[in-house]
């Protein structure tokens, strides 16, 4: 069903003014009015405020097409879309100072008009939602040459991430960076409580974050742990995910954050966006599926082993032969449901069989990640 929108028709020529109106009817549209002149046109739209409105260029009487829809647009931003049986160069630079949102030739085509209509309410309905961003940005931001100055370092970071560069253009790139601010977030301080709805959506760009969830008895379960471009930190914001787990600075970090009062409107004018965060909400439900169904196993070498396995997953970048994690073998341990000791004793082997090396504390680097994913079924 067409969502309901009204249209604003302004034609001299009654049987070109039926065939609009009787058209845009069978388009599920409905009608603000059919006017004659550009007076008539400017006191309808004053009163009724249309969603959209067809234009002829040459209209009889004091104001033509063009000069109507300045004057419509000294009260209110509407969509035009100018019709004309003669779009010559003149007349098409003129108009062009409308800033219509599309042209038609008469005698126009069914297919053509709907087509044209659409395109035109869909421009409507993104620029809409980009003012309404715009205007929730300029209130919560802290002051715009705070923004300006960090523009081109919050591009450049969000350009990086593998995600984000395969599923957005580059004007999507601008309006995240727009949105967005650089946090720095000390070791141990929280970015979301638990069971407390998140307040912002957050990518680290230094550092690690923690995903934990702590039982009534008030053991700590350790969900994720986030590196630099992890985009975890962006599904609290989607529904029914706002409370998951509580986010932690595992160490000095600093993190690309989106306050919530923008993240709703920017997920309307960014569908790509949208789609790509259901996309890895899905992913890593499945992730944790098999990281769970991998923990039920008896032997602990096979649950940590399944671990590794699981991050390499999510940490290795395209192409390269080695993945470095940045863990603790105590929050392996963690992760595992085992004891630092037995998780060192483990690790260990693995690094004399050549797969780990923990050369580097904090860093568990897998060298050899066919073999580690031969160790498990």
């Amino acid at each position: 069903m067409v969502q309901e929108f009204t249209i604003l028709i302004v034609e001299d020529n009654g049987i070109i003014a039926l065939d609009l109106e009787q058209s845009v009817i069978e388009m599920g549209y409905s009608i603000g009015g059919v006017v004659r002149s550009g007076e008539e046109a400017v006191d309808v739209a004053a009163r009724l405020s249309p969603y959209l409105v067809l234009m002829d260029v040459h209209l009889s009487g004091c104001m033509d097409g063009i000069q109507t829809a300045q004057e419509l647009q000294k009260h209110n931003s509407l969509p035009i879309i100018f019709l004309s049986e003669r779009l010559d160069s003149d007349t098409i630079s003129r108009a062009m100072l409308t800033d219509p949102f599309g042209y038609l030739s008469k005698p126009f085509r069914f297919l053509e008009l709907k087509n044209s209509i659409e395109i035109a309410l869909r421009k409507a309905e993104q620029n809409s939602a980009l003012a309404k961003l715009g205007a929730v940005t300029r209130q919560s931001r802290p002051t715009p040459s705070a923004v300006a100055e960090g523009m081109a370092e919050r591009l450049s970071f969000l350009r990086s991430i593998p995600a984000l560069s395969t599923a957005l253009v580059e004007q999507d790139f601008e309006v995240l960076a727009e949105c967005s601010h650089i946090s720095s977030i000390n070791a141990g301080k929280n970015l979301v409580f638990q069971d407390q709805v998140a307040e912002k959506a957050f990518i680290v760009k230094t550092g690690r974050v923690s995903i934990t969830r702590s039982s009534d008895s008030g053991r700590e379960l350790i969900l994720g742990l986030l590196g630099a471009g992890d985009l975890l930190g962006m599904l609290y914001m989607l529904p029914g995910c706002e409370t998951f787990g509580a986010a932690r600075s595992e160490i000095d970090s600093q993190v690309l954050c989106l306050p919530r009062a923008e993240f709703a409107n920017l997920l309307d004018y960014l569908p790509a966006l949208k789609a790509l965060l259901f996309e890895e909400l899905g992913k890593r439900f499945h992730e944790s599926y098999e990281l769970a169904s991998n923990l039920a196993h008896s032997k602990v070498e096979t649950r940590i082993v399944s671990t590794l396995n699981s991050l390499v997953v999510s940490k290795r970048k395209p192409g390269s032969e080695d993945v470095r994690i940045f863990l603790t073998r105590r929050e392996l341990a963690e992760l595992t449901g085992t004891t630092p000791e037995t998780a060192i004793r483990i690790t260990k082997q693995l690094e004399r069989d050549r797969i780990l090396d923990l050369s580097r504390p904090g860093i568990i680097k897998v060298i050899n990640i066919d073999g580690l994913r031969r160790i498990v079924p």
